[in-house]
């Protein structure tokens, strides 16, 4: 599947084989990389197919972009866990470019998932059955240690449905560590920025504070409450509207906007979503176990291969798919800047329309809107 934001490359000539990878052909291009589909060999005739991702040209040069492309290197490359994307490798081509060999995941993103049902919920047996798996992989990145035993404190801080692969086999599968936080290495973007999808943010990621897990989970509690209801916690609310919401508003209760709910899962979500990390849970095992216990307590089953099933008759089954339209509003990357960064002026001064729109409160803000390349397809 293409991630969200990720059109097709259109009359782009393949990358000539080297080395173990062969069968370069175009996948798609975002705002920042563009994903490549290969055969990568081993010895004794070993195959498999991998995604290639690689910088653009513009961003090649950037020793920034250039910081975090190998960020999510190190960080995707040391995790290995069933609902984590592998990196297998990483390498330069002949033309001196970065790129990263990945995980092809056969299926579908959650974000195509969701697009499939026009605004309805999912049915809760599979909206739970992605939730305890996207909760399990978290639990795994946020515990992670390095190969000396030395916790790596790591925030995901872009969960998101267009990161979340769905394999027709019933696999679930979290995916690009780009923006990905490590506590334990010096990864951290400049001071002051904050990186994201605005939807999908918590409200103290939005005003550049330092980040835990909670983090993490509360864009959780955003998807549950997308799966369940059939739309995000604050609609399709734009931009600045989107941003006062989220910092000065509580998320709408999930059992109001939907009775049937079971009471457990309804409070799940509200816990989730509270503006007050404290009141979240502390761990995403906590989530996991939760859920288990819910499908347990209502008799439904978490199943993987019926969730494969669901997805390959909601979306279809294709072996190179077809792309989703580009993001819409409020599913953007989007960097702000609270503390005005050194290089703040070089980026698109949206920063000037939210003084118009009043939000004095927050100081300036600046932020762009990038079509980002999820780390595997």
């Amino acid at each position: 599947m293409y991630p969200c934001g990720i059109v097709p490359l259109a009359d782009t000539p393949p990358w000539p084989d080297y080395g173990a990878y062969s069968q370069i052909t175009p996948l798609a291009r975002g705002g920042m990389g563009e994903l490549w589909l290969a055969r990568q060999r081993g010895h004794g005739g070993l195959e498999r197919r991998v995604v290639l991702k690689r910088a653009l040209p513009g961003h090649a040069a950037d020793p920034e972009f250039q910081d975090m492309f190998l960020r999510e290197a190190r960080i995707a490359a040391s995790l290995d866990h069933p609902n984590v994307a592998r990196v297998y490798d990483s390498g330069v081509t002949p033309q001196g470019r970065s790129f990263l060999a990945m995980e092809y995941v056969h299926g579908a993103d959650l974000r195509t998932l969701l697009r499939s049902h026009g605004g309805r919920p999912l049915p809760l047996h599979h909206a739970l059955t992605v939730g305890a798996g996207l909760a399990a992989g978290l639990d795994y990145v946020h515990a992670r240690n390095d190969l000396d035993g030395r916790h790596l404190g790591l925030v995901h801080r872009d969960v998101s449905p267009g990161n979340i692969l769905l394999s027709y086999d019933g696999a679930i599968k979290l995916t690009d560590f780009g923006v990905a936080r490590a506590d334990a290495e010096s990864l951290a973007t400049r001071s002051g920025a904050v990186k994201g999808k605005l939807a999908y943010m918590a409200p103290e990621q939005a005003r550049g504070e330092e980040l835990d897990p909670r983090a993490d989970l509360y864009a959780l509690g955003v998807i549950l409450f997308e799966m369940t209801i059939g739309h995000r916690p604050f609609g399709r609310t734009k931009d600045v509207a989107l941003l006062y919401r989220l910092l000065e508003e509580d998320a709408p209760r999930a059992g109001t906007l939907r009775p049937d709910l079971p009471p457990a899962l309804a409070e799940l979500i509200d816990r989730l979503l509270a503006r007050d990390k404290d009141r979240r849970f502390d761990r995403a095992a906590e989530v996991r176990d939760a859920l288990e216990h819910l499908c347990a307590a209502q008799g439904w089953v978490l199943s993987g291969p019926r969730l494969g099933r669901y997805v390959e008759e909601r979306c279809g089954r294709r072996e190179l798919p077809e792309p989703i339209p580009i993001a819409s509003e409020g599913l953007d990357k989007v960097q702000s800047v609270v503390t005005r960064g050194p290089r703040a002026a070089s980026r698109r001064p949206v920063w000037l329309g939210l003084a118009a729109a009043g939000l004095v409160l927050l100081g300036g803000f600046a932020w762009t809107t990038t079509r980002p390349a999820p780390a595997s397809a």
